[in-house]
């Protein structure tokens, strides 16, 4: 299996040592992302609704894997991880 990273201009920068998501040509793996506007690099302000654009995903509701954790980082209130199928 050949693994892809993939990079998005549409989606926040990356900080740290990962890509924002990994392919093997079918399967789409995402790091976690928090609510970031790509644009200014600052969190979206707002409440869950917000921070979590579930609009995008239309009557097709993703599943979650939840994490409790002290906080977030930048104050965020959420951070969503896909696995996804091109």
């Amino acid at each position: 299996m050949t693994l892809t990273a993939t990079n998005s201009p549409h989606a926040p920068r990356v900080y740290g040592p990962y890509s924002q998501a990994v392919s093997d040509g079918k399967l789409v793996f995402t790091a976690g992302q928090l609510p970031l506007d790509p644009a200014t690099m600052e969190i979206v302000p707002g409440g869950i609704h917000e921070q979590a654009y579930a609009e995008a995903f239309g009557d097709h509701k993703p599943a979650r894997s939840t994490v409790a954790v002290a906080a977030l980082p930048r104050g965020a209130r959420v951070e969503i991880d896909a696995v996804a199928i091109t």
